[in-house]
């Protein structure tokens, strides 16, 4: 099941637009961008007094309005999992492989590279 992160904004408003790009630096998460001046919200659970509003997963019980949405946005990026790095001098088959010689044969053997 994927996360969804909603989020209502209004393109007038600089901390709206500020908050988008907040938002879209978060990764791991369906993002769905409600612009308050051409769309409009159906919920009636969820009062629009204030903007940049975010909802997370939908949830009535998760809505977070102005100042409140950035901080949770913050925690979000936060708790993001950053990637392990390789260590830039590991071998390209880990660690764990041994490489060895083949037994040290005193008899030569000529190859052929024509066609067989």
């Amino acid at each position: 099941m994927s996360k969804n992160l909603t989020v209502v904004y209004h393109p007038m408003c600089k901390a709206s637009t500020d908050f988008i790009i907040k938002v879209s630096e978060i990764q791991g998460y369906d993002k769905e961008f409600i612009n308050l001046k051409e769309d409009k919200i159906e919920s009636s659970k969820i009062n629009v007094d204030v903007v940049p509003l975010l909802i997370i997963e939908d949830d009535p019980d998760r809505v977070y309005r102005g100042q409140k949405a950035f901080q949770i946005i913050e925690t979000l990026k936060a708790d993001e999992k950053l990637p392990t790095q390789k260590k830039s001098g590991s071998m390209k088959y880990g660690v764990n492989v041994v490489f060895s010689e083949p037994p040290a044969n005193d008899k030569k053997e000529r190859i052929e590279l024509e066609k067989r």
